[in-house]
């Protein structure tokens, strides 16, 4: 028998791209949630079947912060019992002699020949404001990194959020942490999706500082609150995050990986 509960209530998987899995070894809970195949969620537990172990799946949480929830701390017993932890990307890849450079700066070009002339400095402005990178060293990155350095200066919890709070319960507990995809692999992905698409991405979120700005900060509120209609009408207005987008993306990918 296989069959998926969902636990801890409250919440969507904030990315269904980008999400971790945890593999446990033995589980003592002695109740278990209603299956309920679309009901809300952050954790998700899978069982039975040729699953050696039982597994659970949640969301990147990037944008969950810890101390503003009381998810982590409902959390952390569970995420105890694990043996292992895996991240959507192998990230001891990235420690390779070149992987960072093949990760986020273009292979030739530059990212003004990518975005109309007019907008670019909307985009540098952004970038320089919300990502902190000075102008001087925009001009070599990939659209994609950029468009990620705009997004987390809206305030994602990205070094106090859900994700990094499990990850070092993981190095305190000595246990082994893993990567689904090499690196290799996520780079291709990114750049199959082609560098004007993403530019694309990147100037949208630039033309759009205010309405990102209110959304993360109205999403953020609704987090904390952990108030589900509020969470999913505050969902940021973006291509990117666009959950017809994303779930192109998932199908696709789970393809290759089958």
């Amino acid at each position: 028998m296989f069959s998926i509960n969902n636990m801890c209530k409250g919440l969507w998987p904030v990315a269904l791209v980008f999400f971790c899995i945890i593999w446990l070894s033995a589980c003592n809970e002695k109740e278990k949630a209603p299956a309920k195949p679309f009901a809300n969620s952050l954790l998700w537990k899978v069982e039975g079947g040729k699953l050696p172990h039982t597994v659970y799946l949640m969301g990147s949480g990037n944008g969950i912060c810890v101390d503003s929830t009381t998810i982590y701390k409902r959390m952390a017993p569970l995420v105890a019992q694990c043996q292992a932890l895996y991240l959507p990307i192998n990230y001891e890849d990235m420690r390779e002699t070149g992987m960072y450079t093949r990760f986020s700066m273009l292979p030739q070009g530059t990212l003004e020949n990518l975005i109309p002339a007019n907008d670019y400095p909307t985009v540098v402005q952004a970038i320089e404001s919300r990502g902190g990178i000075p102008a001087r060293s925009i001009s070599g990155y990939k659209p994609y990194v950029a468009y990620t350095s705009i997004t987390i200066g809206y305030g994602t919890c990205v070094l106090n959020g859900l994700q990094p709070a499990v990850i070092e319960q993981f190095k305190q507990q000595g246990k082994a942490i893993k990567g689904l995809e090499p690196a290799t692999y996520v780079i291709k992905q990114l750049d199959n999706v082609g560098f004007e698409t993403q530019a694309g991405w990147l100037l949208e979120a630039s033309q759009q500082q205010e309405t990102l700005a209110q959304a993360y900060s109205a999403w953020q509120v609704a987090v904390a609150a952990e108030n589900l209609p509020a969470i999913e009408q505050n969902r940021v207005p973006t291509t990117f995050g666009n959950a017809a987008f994303v779930l192109q993306e998932v199908r696709r990918r789970a393809k290759e990986w089958t």
